[in-house]
């Protein structure tokens, strides 16, 4: 079953992944969810993922660009699939306790593994994680006086049930002398979540330069920048707050029949990274937990290829369908251009 949630809730997703989490749920896993946020990267860094492959989709109407003066104002609404790969990660346990043992006593007869190959859940997974074990190695015996286990992150039942993930921003742009200057904006100013979303893009048409041909060409790049807070509540006191960047360089290809129907491809490299930081105090019963958010998620984003549709009857209807990182669909069909 496909869900879909409003722009809003997206986005304040992409700020603070724990927001799927309704204040009724078990307190236990947003305690979690902040944790994550500290400490365990794979869990989260799918965040940075979805964020490269939602900002950097529907910048481009065309893959020309006129020599004379035109104005564009539109909301580009895009879907980008939650891929498999965003739901789990693979990783490899290191048990200290046991290593000092082996290396001490490599005649041992006490049995531990070294190092253990897993796959656990994202925030954006099912089921429970892994329990992994580590062993406590007494010097004064020699010997592993006990085992730990460890329970690794489960993944979340709300975030899981997200399967398509929607977004859209306002974008205005002015073209002249075959050169398109593109701006976007967006700004979520709630108690809970705070977003503010700037993205500037610019598109080139080699036809200023290069021989009359059959298609049109041209190069392009765009630039979105996060910033973001998120205040957990209940009975996590602080913010989290995330700042971030994507991006999407590439060349665009193009047929025009008719001067109305256009069919272009968009292929280049996408880029996206988060860094959170913040402060946070977790009240439990056996006292505060200060939790200090310090990660670098890079987004798994690279290659990207898109094939649209454009219909250019005055307002730059755009329908397209994304392949790289995340697939997506994106549609421009609220959208007006003005050509002199």
């Amino acid at each position: 079953m496909i869900k879909l949630y409003s722009a809003s809730a997206c986005l304040g997703l992409l700020t603070a992944a724990a927001l799927c989490l309704p204040q009724s749920s078990a307190a236990a896993k947003l305690e979690d969810v902040v944790r994550a946020f500290e400490k365990n990267k794979d869990y989260v860094q799918p965040i940075a993922t979805i964020f490269g492959s939602t900002t950097n989709s529907g910048w481009y109407q065309s893959s020309a660009v006129p020599a004379t003066f035109s104005f564009y104002v539109g909301l580009p609404l895009n879907l980008s699939l939650i891929a498999d790969a965003d739901r789990s990660f693979k990783g490899t346990w290191t048990d200290n306790g046991c290593k000092q043992y082996h290396k001490n006593n490599p005649t041992g007869t006490q049995t531990c593994k070294e190092t253990t190959s897993y796959t656990a859940p994202t925030l954006f997974g099912s089921g429970k994680g892994p329990v992994l074990d580590s062993s406590a190695y007494s010097p004064t015996t020699n010997s592993i006086a006990g085992t730990f286990h460890v329970p690794q992150n489960d993944g979340n039942a709300n975030a899981a049930s997200f399967n398509w993930f929607p977004f859209g921003e306002p974008q205005i742009g002015f073209s002249y002398y075959n050169t398109e200057l593109k701006l976007r904006y967006f700004t979520l100013p709630l108690d809970v979540v705070s977003v503010s979303l700037p993205g500037i893009g610019i598109q080139h048409d080699l036809s200023s330069f290069l021989p009359p041909l059959p298609v049109s060409l041209s190069v392009a790049a765009n630039w979105t920048w996060l910033s973001g807070e998120w205040k957990p509540g209940g009975k996590v006191d602080g913010k989290v707050t995330l700042n971030g960047t994507s991006a999407f360089y590439g060349v665009l290809g193009g047929y025009t029949y008719s001067r109305w129907l256009e069919v272009f491809l968009e292929t280049g490299w996408e880029t996206a990274s988060l860094k959170t930081g913040g402060d946070l105090v977790i009240h439990n019963d056996s006292g505060d937990e200060l939790v200090r958010p310090g990660l670098t998620l890079e987004g798994r984003n690279g290659f990207r290829a898109s094939l649209n549709i454009a219909f250019h009857f005055g307002y730059d209807a755009v329908l397209g369908q994304n392949l790289g990182a995340n697939f997506g669909n994106q549609v421009g069909v609220l959208a007006y251009r003005y050509k002199k």
